[in-house]
């Protein structure tokens, strides 16, 4: 059901690699469970998160940062 957990899916990693070669895109927000296979792609940011509240606290938080992978 909905329940608000933002879960991995196999396209992320592909989409953002192709995301950041072009240059379009150099910041993302991604499932945590993601972060391990995401830090592996130079030159980007990213930060993790579990649940669709942590997303919505991010934008709202301005101390929060982005991670360097």
């Amino acid at each position: 059901g909905l329940d608000g957990k933002v879960k991995d899916a196999s396209r992320i990693f592909p989409l953002i690699l192709s995301l950041a070669k072009r240059g379009i895109q150099k910041k993302f927000l991604i499932p945590k469970e993601a972060e391990n296979k995401i830090s592996k792609i130079p030159n980007i940011e990213f930060a993790g998160v579990n649940h669709i509240k942590e997303a919505i606290d991010f934008f709202k938080n301005s101390n929060k940062k982005f991670n360097f992978s």
